[in-house]
């Protein structure tokens, strides 16, 4: 049987469930980042979220972590290739929002203001 787009659409949904999921990627762009680095660019998740999160992207392919034989231990994140192509297709959304996101705001307000909620 043939796979509908819907059915992509479903699969990549499944994947981003998590509204944590597209920050702690994007935060990963730069390169290579310990686990306090993370948290520094995604500062209102909690640890616990955050550690679940990474074994999620980890999990997914997206991300590839190291523990390094150290005390104390070091552990370090890494977008794969996989999670680096990802990204290459969520840059364009990022800047659609950045370019639109206004516009989506004013469109809440206008449906709001009209009593249509």
């Amino acid at each position: 049987m043939e796979k509908t787009d819907d059915y992509y659409l479903r699969a990549v949904v499944a994947i981003l469930s998590s509204k944590w999921t597209l920050p702690v990627l994007y935060g990963l762009r730069d390169g290579t980042k310990r686990y306090h680095e993370v948290n520094k660019v995604v500062p209102d998740m909690t640890q616990k979220v955050l550690t679940d999160m990474l074994h999620k992207l980890e999990r997914h392919g997206f991300v590839e972590r190291v523990a390094h034989p150290t005390v104390p231990p070091k552990v370090e994140y890494t977008l794969t290739d996989l999670g680096d192509s990802f990204l290459g297709a969520l840059v364009p959304v990022v800047d659609w929002t950045k370019d639109h996101l206004h516009e989506v705001h004013k469109a809440q307000e206008m449906y709001d203001s009209n009593g249509l909620s």
